[in-house]
């Protein structure tokens, strides 16, 4: 679970709760110095703030940054389809009409030899 989503887990459950403290580990707390305290037992002992409002803002814009590159993955994966298919149909119609003209050449008849007779 992504830090974000354990902050608004943490939200959602204790509704009376307006601010949370994070150490960069992804825990969560009640109180700042609890935070700390624990933080000290930690490389990189930052403590973020999140505050109700701000941390649903911030997760609903992250939401929507994922929906729309998702979207413009899924976009770009359909292009690249169609150009394969696309290229995959040119092949097939090239090897299709060398085929054919291939076919007529050998069923053309052989070019008349000249009769050349001595005299």
């Amino acid at each position: 679970m992504n830090a974000l989503k354990k902050v608004q887990e943490v939200f959602k459950t204790f509704k009376s709760v307006d601010q949370l403290y994070q150490t960069s580990n992804g825990e969560v707390f009640f109180k700042f110095n609890d935070a700390m305290s624990y933080a000290r037992m930690l490389k990189d002992q930052t403590v973020k703030t999140h505050i109700r409002n701000e941390t649903k803002a911030a997760i609903e814009a992250a939401e929507k940054a994922a929906a729309e590159e998702a979207a413009e993955k899924a976009t770009a994966e359909k292009a690249a389809v169609e150009a394969a298919e696309k290229a995959a149909a040119e092949a097939a119609e090239k090897a299709t009409a060398e085929a054919a003209e291939k076919a007529t050449a050998e069923k053309a008849p052989a070019p008349a030899k000249a009769n050349k007779s001595k005299k």
